[in-house]
């Protein structure tokens, strides 16, 4: 019998693939931006690193697959068939919690960026047009609602706090967490929904929350909100948006996900008003890929000791 094989779909340093190889010697080692898994080896393939949807569903479809482990790269595994996965009883982990820091520091800017009029201020810039009134206003006070809170959403509360605003959390259950002054479950999202300055979406993207921003959420919102996706773009209904945009409902929008990635050229986004895009790059760092490399080594470790994962294991019942 052929080796078994270990695949990583997303690029790292010669550094991180040698630790890899090292944690795992018995193990053919695919890279695929460099030495990509010729077909005949895909039957070999046990464990996936980085995560990369066409090419999980060939191997878990190829005739005696090994397939035992895929470890995602991101927090959001939508790009991913959890049914054919949990199917064929693959282990599967995340990165969820790995991007926390600096998701939050994004979300810090970009609130900032409105409230003390940064953004007008860029108008005014380029406009050769020297604007001394303003509408400046501060974070103290201000209602903040994180709606997916979660790891992410704790730290941003936690720094919103520092500020002096208020924060109020949203996941499924009303799960307390630190850093939140209120914390409510999704059921109950309409009681806490008009009362935000600021809502941030930190969703994942599951069957339950496709869609989630609608035009009844956006209508049901105070009027002039600012309101920032670092969530999934499934999560809103896009044209919803852009129409409560227009009219004035939502005051300001930064958007880091989209429906459809990379956003087409000719997307209404781009050149909707008041909105900020940026190209999904709100938990990017210059040294994100020794940080996950981290996360494959000691789920890979675990693995092969005990045939389990130690950490960030996805719970197929909830999606995430």
């Amino acid at each position: 019998m052929s080796k078994p094989a270990i695949v990583i779909t997303r690029e790292l340093k010669p550094e991180h693939v040698a630790q890899i190889q090292a944690v795992a010697p018995g193990y053919q080692l695919y890279t695929q931006w460099e030495h990509p898994v010729p077909d005949a080896a895909l039957a070999d393939v046990e464990i996936i690193l980085g995560g990369d949807g066409p090419l999980t569903h060939r191997i878990l479809n190829t005739p005696k697959s090994r397939l035992k482990f895929v470890a995602a790269h991101s927090a959001g595994i939508d790009y991913l068939n959890l049914a054919e996965l949990q199917s064929h009883h693959v282990l599967l982990s995340n990165a969820s919690g790995l991007h926390t820091e600096w998701i939050a520091e994004y979300v810090i800017g970009a609130i900032l960026r409105r409230v003390r009029a940064l953004d007008e201020a860029e108008v005014a810039q380029r406009e050769h047009r020297w604007q001394h009134q303003v509408d400046y206003s501060g974070l103290a006070e201000k209602q903040v609602l994180i709606v997916g809170a979660g790891r992410v959403g704790s730290q941003l509360a936690t720094l919103l706090q520092a500020f002096g605003a208020h924060t109020i959390g949203v996941n499924r259950k009303g799960r307390a967490l630190a850093g939140f002054d209120r914390m409510v479950a999704t059921a109950e999202i309409a009681s806490v929904l008009g009362r935000a300055d600021i809502i941030v979406d930190l969703l994942p993207l599951t069957p339950e929350t496709a869609g989630f921003f609608d035009a009844d959420k956006f209508a049901a919102m105070k009027a002039g909100v600012q309101f920032i996706n670092c969530g999934r773009g499934k999560t809103v209904v896009t044209a919803a948006l852009i129409q409560a945009v227009k009219n004035g409902q939502i005051g300001s929008t930064v958007l880091d996900v989209f429906e459809a990635e990379p956003l087409p050229a000719d997307s209404p986004l781009w050149d909707l008003p008041n909105t900020l895009i940026t190209s999904h790059i709100a938990g990017q760092v210059p040294h994100f890929k020794t940080v996950i490399t981290k996360l494959y080594l000691e789920n890979l470790q675990a693995y092969l000791k005990t045939g389990q994962l130690a950490t960030h294991v996805v719970d197929y019942a909830n999606g995430f």
